[in-house]
């Protein structure tokens, strides 16, 4: 985080004027040292001296007491812990020398923060430094307030301050400080600065100072005001707008703010700024001024051969075109920007490329300027390839948004061509774009099909399960695709040895289901898919073992595939996997009663056609958006919400979806991009659709798995109920009228996370449950905590309780009726684990639950390696003798943090050092983030509680600076390596709810998923 102001100048330049012999003596001991360790010697033995120095009852002399001080200052910047001495810092502010009071200034910027309580001490003499009519004085308590000032700062200092900054009489200097400490205060207590004596009458004032260096720092100012209330600085606008033609069209400014012949581009660029947070002007003098400044700027544009020159050209020149698109006003200048935009995509220089690519994407959101963007596909595409991931990624959003239904063939030709090339950390977001993209725009579903299938094959791991499940419901729901597919699938598996998993899950789900309509013999199929069960996970295996049994049930008279199934399922009937143990046993019988009751076919029949439903897709992308910096590109535009092309483009994002893609394909077709539907839903649900008459729950839970019920289901079973209902989480029970009221519309908190409540399919249920209260509030609190409410509806409430121990754990849920009448009938569960995870239920459920009766569902836990996904529980139950029937899916808050164990750390250079060999992304990751306003509230101390209470185990007094939060964990697995996570949270000096997040492990699923983890409990809902 950068400072306001510059505390001071370089320290060697200040020490070296200080004429402080000791000083330079102690510097020169420190710079002989051979290694880290005399380096340490000598500054304790120096710290020892300088302690006893400040305790002996002799006074010091104010050159002794500026001496040390300096030395404490100097062993502070070296990154030592300095634990006494700030109260003789302080001292030296009341001193009334120059070079006294400028080292205790200087300490009192760099050694406290601005909550440090000693600071309260030394704000009456930093007033009195601030009104004297010393401007040497003035300049260093400005400098000081504007780099640590606070709250308290703000409340007595702020009144002085902007007295100061409309007093005409005092330097220049003086005042551009003023403006900038102004700006501190303001971002510290914006009530304090909205006074009844400060408002838009000082700032027309100031907006009319021909000094261009106040003006500069007034603009500053100014724009921070603007962003939170711009109506009340609205007549400030014909003012901004006569100072940027000033500047512009007549260049009335003095020599010394030319920059490359370039008038004052700095302040031309704060200016083109802070118009885009007012609304767009009304007035038809001032609107044609601003507009002919434009159309200046945008003309004089040449490229010279001076880079200084070039480079505030460009800054300027991109600005302007940001105005103009805020302003949407004049298309002419509209498209001479879209064609500037395009001559640069060919730029040498890569930040200029950049910029260009960013831009275009804006004007491309806009329909009727889709065409022009269009004009420029050959360059866009050509940057994908551009040596600069960043450009690469604002190549990708580009075409993204570009993408329509004429081009849309080319576009994913060279996406395809791309995909195997791309960086790994882009290949996830890429492949989710362009199955987007794909169904958006589709123009047949054939070509649909053959695409998807293609980018399934080359996306490899990076795809998700969301994707091919939507290629799963298209080609089920469509007759003339399944024979096709079945052969394009046995085309695949001939081709190629090995696949990766998601190819293998959609290739054996597909032979399973439409097998029987492939030109390829049942034997054939059988081969082509057998040798992929030796690697698969345990997932896919399941899906395979499903497309055997199906195969031979569709092939009755072939007696050779018969056989060869039934031995595979024989290996199976003893395998360490429950899940899979119980398929091979059940379709082993299944196999062997279809021959004498042909009805046992049924249970294996084709999947009936799924109802019409939305695009997980579309809204899983929407919810990663926010994220993205293309969104970043358009936040001036959003801020006030007034009209322009920014606004629009937000608006119109995904409006040119409508009326194409596969809806469109097939008047037959269920709606595809209609999001309707909560994103990622999960395998049980996409594949547990009822037909259209009703369905018991049995036959629809058998019908998801395949056929086979899983390790988990409890149809019949007896379960530990306890004997008292009032257990340790009975107060859940009885807290159920104090629940929050349920969330609307809640954005997706993960971005590799699915939805907290997934609705499963109940075929023709009497009544539909939904629950009460916000389940993500819950989720989120049990992140952070092992017990509390998970869920709750009308009859039932879940709670939680949970204990972690290195790589295991055991959870507990409590299944409770609400009801002192009514009995809760045929409840059952079933676990949906997470790659990474490995999860057993220790008992299981009775099917009933009497009045106000609790019992207890046990599972233990055990972390294999890192995981993106928590695993889910799935319930269901009917209640009122029938006439309600439910049936849920909700996450469990098994996250990576609760297998975090806290890692002792000793020495700050040995961390650091291990920190900067820790590599780049993925391994580390990166995110400028702005917190949510209940921890701008708590500070620091709030974030680092937050912080323990999630596991991370914040180390004190290691960072160098106190403003920032580091944390040393390690990850408890299976695996016998130690897995090592540093978290590093860094603040910013001029904005307290600003700060960068870094997170470093040796694993990049690990960082991930920490980063997500961390990413939402710190923004909250604006994630």
């Amino acid at each position: 985080a950068k400072r306001v102001l510059h505390a001071c100048p370089a320290p060697g330049c200040a020490m070296a004027h200080s004429g402080i012999r000791g000083l330079a003596v102690f510097i020169s001991d420190i710079r002989g040292c051979s290694n880290k360790d005399a380096e340490r010697e000598r500054v304790n033995k120096e710290l020892a001296k300088i302690r006893t120095k400040f305790k002996s009852e002799n006074s010091l002399s104010e050159y002794d007491r500026k001496k040390y001080v300096w030395k404490l200052l100097y062993i502070f910047m070296l990154g030592y812990e300095v634990d006494f001495g700030h109260m003789e810092a302080l001292s030296l502010i009341s001193c009334s020398k120059y070079p006294e009071k400028q080292v205790g200034y200087i300490a009192t910027s760099v050694m406290l923060n601005e909550s440090h309580e000693f600071l309260r001490l030394v704000i009456n003499s930093i007033r009195n430094d601030v009104i004297c009519r010393n401007e040497s004085f003035q300049c260093l308590a400005l400098t000081c307030v504007a780099n640590v000032g606070g709250k308290e700062f703000a409340e007595a200092l702020v009144g002085d301050v902007q007295k100061l900054l409309m007093t005409t009489t005092v330097r220049p200097v003086v005042r551009k400080k003023a403006a900038l400490c102004l700006l501190r205060l303001l971002r510290k207590n914006p009530d304090a600065v909205h006074s009844d004596s400060w408002g838009c009458e000082q700032m027309l004032h100031l907006l009319e100072e021909r000094d261009l260096g106040v003006l500069t720092a007034v603009l500053g100012l100014l724009t921070a005001l603007v962003a939170a209330d711009a109506q009340r600085y609205l007549p400030c606008v014909p003012k901004c707008v006569s100072a940027l033609n000033r500047l512009v069209c007549n260049q009335e400014v003095p020599t010394e703010w030319t920059y490359y012949q370039i008038p004052s581009p700095w302040l031309q660029i704060k200016l083109m700024r802070c118009l885009q947070y007012f609304p767009v002007p009304e007035d038809n003098s001032v609107r044609s001024k601003l507009l002919s400044v434009l159309q200046r700027v945008l003309q004089g544009s040449e490229v010279v051969k001076n880079v200084n020159r070039n480079n505030a050209t460009h800054a300027v020149l991109f600005e302007a075109i940001s105005l103009v698109m805020y302003l949407d006003s004049e298309q002419e200048l509209v498209v001479q920007c879209t064609a500037l935009l395009g001559k640069f995509l060919s730029a040498r220089e890569p930040n200029i490329r950049y910029l260009a690519l960013e831009n275009m994407a804006r004007l491309a959101a806009l329909p009727e300027m889709l065409a022009a963007v269009q004009n420029h596909q050959a360059k866009i595409v050509a940057s994908i390839q551009d040596p600069d991931i960043s450009i690469r990624r604002r190549a990708l959003d580009l075409m993204f948004v570009m993408c329509d239904r004429s081009n849309v063939r080319d576009l994913m030709a060279e996406l395809l061509l791309y995909l195997t090339t791309a960086n790994v950390s882009m290949r996830e977001e890429l492949v989710l774009k362009m199955a987007v993209l794909a169904e958006r725009y589709a123009l047949d579903r054939l070509w649909y099909v053959d695409v998807m299938i293609e980018m399934i094959e080359k996306g490899g791991e990076f795809v998700s399960d969301d994707i091919w499940y939507r290629v799963v419901q298209v080609i089920t729901n469509d007759d003339a695709l399944q024979g096709y597919c079945a052969d394009k699938m046995a085309e695949l598996l001939r081709a190629n040895a090995t696949l990766d998993e998601p190819m293998v899950k959609i290739s054996a789900y597909v032979v399973g289901e439409f097998g029987h309509l492939s030109k390829v013999a049942p034997t054939d199929l059988l081969d082509l898919l057998r040798p992929h069960l030796t690697a698969a996970t345990p997932a896919t295996t399941a899906i395979l073992l499903s497309a055997f049994t199906k195969l031979s049930m569709h092939a009755p008279a072939d007696d050779a595939l018969r056989v060869s199934v039934r031995k595979i399922l024989k290996k199976y009937e003893a395998f360490v996997e429950e899940e899979m143990q119980q398929r091979a046993v059940e379709y082993l019988v299944l196999t062997q009663r279809a021959a004498a009751d042909p009805t046992m076919r049924d249970v294996l029949a084709e999947m009936p056609k799924f109802p019409e439903r939305a695009s997980a897709l579309e809204r899983s992308l929407a919810g990663k958006e926010e994220a993205e910096s293309m969104a970043a590109a358009f936040q001036r535009g959003q801020v006030q919400g007034q009209g322009g092309i920014a606004s629009k483009a937000l608006a119109e994002t995904t409006a040119n979806s409508n009326g194409n893609g596969l809806a469109a394909a097939s008047a037959s077709a269920p709606s595809l991009t209609q999001p309707t539907e909560p994103p990622f839903a999960m395998l049980e649900d996409l594949l547990s659709v009822s037909p259209s008459g009703p369905a018991a729950p049995e036959t629809a839970n058998r019908a998801a798995t395949g056929g086979a019920a899983t390790s988990s289901s409890n149809n019949n079973s007896t379960s530990n109920q306890v004997a008292n209902p009032m257990d340790l989480l009975s107060e859940l029970i009885q807290d159920s009228t104090s629940a929050p009221a349920a969330s609307q519309g809640a954005v997706d908190p993960f971005a590799a996370m699915d939805d907290l409540l997934v609705p499963a399919a109940a075929g023709g249920a009497p009544a539909a449950v939904q629950p009460i209260g916000d389940l993500q509030e819950w989720f989120d609190k049990l992140v952070a905590a092992n017990s509390g409410v998970l869920y709750e509806d009308p009859h039932v409430q879940i709670g939680l309780k949970a204990l972690y121990k290195g790589a295991q754990g055991r959870v507990v849920l409590y299944f409770g009726n609400k009801s002192d009448q009514v009995s809760v009938d045929k409840l059952q569960s079933n676990l949906v684990p997470t790659l990474g995870l490995h999860m057993q239920m220790v008992n299981s459920l009775a099917p009933t639950l009497a009045p106000k009766q609790q019992v207890q569902l046990v599972m233990d836990v055990m972390c294999k390696s890192p995981f993106l996904k928590p695993p889910a529980v799935h319930f269901s139950y009917t209640t009122n003798n029938g006439q309600v029937v439910a049936q849920q899916q909700v996450q469990l808050p098994i996250t990576m943090n609760k297998f975090l164990q806290p890692k002792q750390v000793t020495d700050r250079n040995s961390f650091f050092e291990a920190w900067r060999t820790m590599g780049g992304p993925p391994l580390k990751q990166q995110e400028v983030i702005i917190v949510k306003p209940a921890l701008v509230q708590v500070g620091l101390p709030g974030i680092a509680a937050l912080f323990n209470c999630l596991s991370f185990n914040v180390v004190p007094d290691l960072d160098p600076n106190p403003n920032n939060l580091v944390t040393s964990a390690s990850i408890a697995s299976e695996s016998p390596e130690e897995l090592v996570c540093i978290v590093r949270l860094e603040s910013d000096a001029n904005n307290n709810s600003q700060f960068r997040l870094t997170v470093a492990t040796a694993n990049t699923v690990a960082s991930s998923s920490l980063k997500e983890l961390l990413l939402h409990q710190l923004k909250g809902a604006n994630r």
